[in-house]
Parts: structure tokens; C-alpha cells; sequence
């Protein structure tokens, strides 16, 4: 076994994606993509820590994971995406250092998106196209969401609970606005 070299998963078909992270897991670097097939791919160094399944029309992901050193990699492709949802301990104060991986969700053409942050990390949004953005969630323990890129959204929906997380909003020269 090269482990080097990503696994690649055919999948079936799904429309929504559910990553549970773990005990102190860190997340890899993760990036959401639109394509014509259902795939999976990561890092076949990571391969004991991740678990999935498809149940009904959704992806369900377990990552168990704690980084080692940068560069372990999940990437997944879907040609319609409906939701995604990120959990993680709420009671896990271990701390996440913002440069250890991000969540991206990007290139995707929808109607309408719905993001569920309730975990730590760090939520890529950039580059899509959409009607309506909806982001919710607890946003534990400094959990973060980062809207840029090009985005093109008719209408943004958000409620995030708890008084810990940070969305920020980025134009095209990267000049940032913060809500806390």
C-alpha cells in the first residue's frame, strides 16, 4: 500500500453531509466540491480514522483523528448538494489552532445551501452560486465561518447561537468584515 497515494470511493448518490468529529479529533483539510460523481477521496494515512456511510440521501462521516503534521487531506464530490453539517464535542476544550484545516465548500450552483456549523472548526463558504445561503449553529469553542471568494447568494440566512463564534465576511480584495 503507497501511502502517498489517495484512496478513491465511488459512492452512491447523496444530496446531504453529515462530518462527526471525534473525541479531540483535528480536521484534516477538507474540501466540498461539486462534480458529477459521488466520491470520496483522502489520505491513505488517515484511512483508520475514517469511517462513512450513505444513509438515506446522506453521507455520514467519522473522522477520529488527530494530526500528526499538515497536509492529510478528505476531499468529497457531489453534483447537488442540499446541506451539510459539522459536529463536534461541544465539551472538547482542547485547542484548535486555525491553520491546522478548514472546511471548504465550493463551486457549487444550488437553490438553496444550509450549512450547520456546531463544532470548532474553521467553515470555508466561497465561490458558489447561490439563491440562498443558510447558515446556522452553535459555532462551540471558537468555531469559525468564513463567507468569500466570489460568492454569488441571493439571500443569506443566519443564525448562529451561542456567544463563541466568529463569521466573517471577505470581499475580492480581502478586506474583511467581522460580526461577533
Amino acid at each position: 500500500e503507497n501511502l502517498n497515494e489517495p484512496s478513491v470511493i465511488q459512492l452512491k448518490s447523496f444530496r446531504n453531509i453529515k462530518i462527526s468529529f471525534q473525541g479531540h479529533s483535528i480536521i484534516p483539510i477538507t474540501g466540498i466540491y461539486q462534480a458529477k460523481k459521488c466520491e470520496l477521496y483522502y489520505s491513505n494515512k488517515i484511512k483508520k480514522t475514517i469511517s462513512f456511510s450513505i444513509v438515506n440521501d446522506t453521507l455520514i462521516l467519522k473522522l477520529n483523528y488527530v494530526v500528526e503534521k499538515l497536509g492529510d487531506q478528505i476531499y468529497i464530490t457531489v453534483p447537488q448538494l442540499n446541506t451539510i453539517t459539522l459536529v463536534s464535542d461541544p465539551l472538547d476544550k482542547w485547542e484548535y489552532l486555525s491553520d491546522w484545516g478548514t472546511v471548504s465548500i465550493t463551486g457549487f450552483e444550488e437553490k438553496t445551501l444550509s450549512v450547520n456549523n456546531d463544532s470548532k472548526f474553521r467553515v470555508y463558504i466561497g465561490g458558489n452560486k447561490l439563491r440562498k445561503l443558510v447558515l446556522r449553529g452553535e459555532f462551540t469553542n471558537n468555531g469559525k465561518a468564513e463567507i468569500s471568494g466570489y460568492q454569488d447568494c441571493d439571500t443569506l440566512d443566519v443564525d448562529i447561537r451561542g456567544k463563541q463564534g466568529k463569521l466573517s465576511f471577505s470581499t475580492w480584495d480581502k478586506t474583511k468584515v467581522t460580526n461577533r
